[in-house]
């Protein structure tokens, strides 16, 4: 189950610019109502094995919100998860996001381009390619440090 359904997403598209993978296929036909509901439960998943401040309302319930005794989903939720099914509509993944993250340098004729990649964004790490989805995610995040452990001899 989704956090936002079809018709939903299809309002906030309609106000937001640059939403035509929402609307139509690559090969300019319409999405379809299927390949809609599929990115949007596609995206409440990716959301889903994010790690989150609090706990969920009910424990038994499927998805993480709503959250904190609230017994419904913040519209921020809502957003990310249409901003994330755009994502993937447009062709994003995160794993080939997160590779494409890796490479060093890249070679066409004689231009040569090399990137520092010591360390992802951590959106792309997070498995979210939609910056804007992570930006609405963001609040509900459980902080966490990082501790990295050496062994000195």
């Amino acid at each position: 189950m989704s956090y936002i359904d079809a018709a939903e997403a299809n309002d906030y598209f309609l106000t937001r610019l640059n939403s035509d993978a929402w609307f139509n296929e690559p090969d300019g036909t319409s999405s379809t109502p299927d390949r809609k509901v599929q990115a949007l439960e596609t995206a409440t998943r990716a959301i889903d094995l994010l790690r989150y401040k609090g706990a969920k309302t009910d424990p038994d319930q499927l998805n993480q919100f709503p959250r904190n005794g609230e017994t419904v989903i913040p519209v921020a939720i809502k957003l990310a998860t249409a901003e994330l099914a755009l994502s993937f509509l447009e062709g994003l993944d995160p794993s080939m996001e997160y590779e494409a993250m890796s490479i060093n340098s890249q070679t066409y004729a004689n231009v040569r381009s090399s990137y520092d990649r010591t360390s992802l964004p951590e959106h792309i790490a997070a498995g979210v390619p939609s910056i804007t989805a992570w930006r609405y995610l963001t609040p509900y995040l459980a902080c966490f440090t990082n501790v990295k452990l050496t062994r000195v001899s």
